[in-house]
């Protein structure tokens, strides 16, 4: 059953729409970071995006590795991270299906890139606190520090593994 929270968050990832991706694997053999388009958000917590295929063979414990997605958009009042277990796929059927859902044609060759599901595991999502409109100069100097600070004044992190909520107003 998907947890209550994740059509929010599904809506905001969309919203944003891109991340960067950084491999978290301490092995010898990593995956650089770069910069990724989300293509599909499941009920579930999976997320799917597609990378350039590593230039070296993966073996198969390569295959999984976990990963950080950093999602930032300017002149969005809020941003995310996401934490979770990323595994490598190389379906040309669910590749076909996910361009499809984007309303892609098949344009690109299954060879150079390859398909990135990510179980997101733990959520952070922040919001920045609009200043109220204060009066005279008190109010213009409030909002002046609240535009420099830009501090993360709601924020909630989700972990779907075990469905806990934590939220704090600040």
């Amino acid at each position: 059953m998907p947890h209550h929270n994740i059509l929010f968050l599904k809506q905001r990832i969309y919203e944003i729409g891109s991340a960067l991706l950084y491999c978290l694997n301490t092995g010898t053999l990593r995956i650089p970071a770069t910069i990724i388009n989300v293509l599909s958000v499941d009920n579930y917590g999976n997320l799917y995006t597609l990378i350039q295929r590593p230039e070296y063979d993966l073996t198969e414990a390569e295959m999984q590795f976990p990963v950080l997605l950093k999602l930032y958009k300017k002149g969005k009042p809020f941003f995310m991270e996401i934490q979770g277990l990323a595994v490598l796929l190389n379906d040309g059927e669910l590749f076909n299906q996910l361009m499809h859902q984007m309303g892609n044609e098949c344009t690109r060759r299954m060879e150079n890139i390859i398909i990135v599901k990510l179980k997101m595991e733990t959520i952070y999502y922040y919001e920045w606190k609009q200043p109220s409109p204060g009066n005279g100069i008190k109010g213009l100097i409030a909002q002046f520090f609240q535009w420099i600070r830009r501090a993360s004044s709601i924020s909630f992190s989700l972990n779907l593994n075990t469905l806990a909520l934590q939220q704090r107003i600040g």
